[in-house]
């Protein structure tokens, strides 16, 4: 048995508000002991315990955790009883237990949250304004994220698909981690709006994509065979997305992309594919320098420029080949080529 008498202690003298010093003198023992007794350093003596209760009204069993036990086993019972009946597809069953479970405890998170995650449907006892006062208690009274960030989500499916209240919906999704506040706003916009979200929605995840990509090549501190590869990978989303969202910073990571598979092939000795990645990597690097500038602000060079300081400073032995001079006028005169 987990006996959290320190804890009890203190919680019960914070509840009357008094000192340490009160129960000392009534005890007739010195103050610090009672302090190390709420710290958990020590126990009081058994002797004690029937005057520590009465000094705060509760019984000895209250002092001692035994109700807070049984009352956390008798949850843990409920519960498992409920997930039981719920997995062989007994709903209405399951559902029956965990409402019940609520009527005996219905200051308990874990029971809320529980009643919530079932495959509820409203009825006049288990109503949607019902759940709405379950969840806003959860986000009032409960600090655990885990049921907040589920309350959140269902106070936003509750006031948009059952309440028809957009502008209260959204307030919701609001308060949600960016990423999910993304997603989920994708259910609510329509237009224009939903269009421009979606835009916005895609731009990001495509980026997620490509940094997940390269925190794996650090992870796994990849092979220029397997990096190849990787790259080979993003460069593919990245092509599929422009043909349905045009974004000049897919552009600037394809450009980047081309110029590291360059320099694989370079280590490799493969020239004509290191020349068709630079390319390649020449191609992006034309994109609309107005629009870069727009998406980068106080940048320095253009891509076009970057681009070009990087074939001098990596590629400059091969100067002599003719796929050099014909790449680097292209971007010198803002062809492609």
């Amino acid at each position: 048995m987990n006996i959290t008498i320190n804890e009890v202690l203190a919680a019960l003298r914070r509840a009357k508000g008094n000192k340490q010093e009160d129960l000392a003198e009534h005890l007739s023992v010195t103050a610090q002991a009672v302090s190390k007794w709420e710290r958990g350093e020590c126990y009081p003596d058994i002797t004690l315990l029937p005057p520590i209760a009465e000094f705060y009204g509760v019984t000895v069993d209250e002092l001692l955790g035994v109700d807070k036990i049984k009352k956390e086993r008798r949850i843990d019972e409920l519960l498992h009883k409920h997930s039981v009946l719920d997995r062989d597809g007994k709903i209405d069953d399951a559902f029956n237990v965990i409402s019940a479970a609520h009527r005996e405890f219905p200051d308990n998170f874990r029971i809320i949250d529980t009643l919530l995650r079932h495959r509820y449907r409203f009825t006049e006892d288990f109503s949607a304004d019902y759940v709405i006062a379950l969840c806003e208690r959860i986000l009032n009274e409960c600090g655990v994220s885990d049921y907040r960030y589920d309350a959140i989500n269902r106070l936003f499916d509750i006031y948009l698909n059952t309440k028809n209240d957009a502008e209260k919906a959204k307030e919701y999704a609001m308060m949600l981690p960016r990423e999910s506040m993304n997603t989920i706003l994708l259910r609510l916009y329509k237009g224009e709006e939903l269009a421009r979200h979606a835009r916005s929605y895609i731009i990001d995840n495509i980026h997620n994509v490509y940094q997940g990509f390269r925190s794996l090549d650090g992870a796994q501190a990849a092979t220029d065979e397997k990096r190849l590869e990787m790259y080979e990978a993003a460069a593919a989303i990245y092509e599929s997305t422009l043909k349905h969202v045009d974004y000049v910073g897919f552009h600037w990571e394809l450009m980047n992309i081309s110029k590291e598979k360059a320099e694989i092939f370079l280590r490799f000795g493969k020239t004509d594919e290191m020349f068709a990645a630079l390319d390649e990597a020449a191609k992006h690097a034309l994109f609309p320098s107005a629009s870069f500038h727009d998406l980068i602000k106080d940048v320095k060079y253009t891509p076009r420029q970057y681009f070009a300081n990087e074939l001098e400073s990596t590629f400059a032995e091969f100067r002599a080949d003719p796929r050099y001079a014909v790449i680097l006028d292209g971007l010198t005169n803002n062809q492609p080529t």
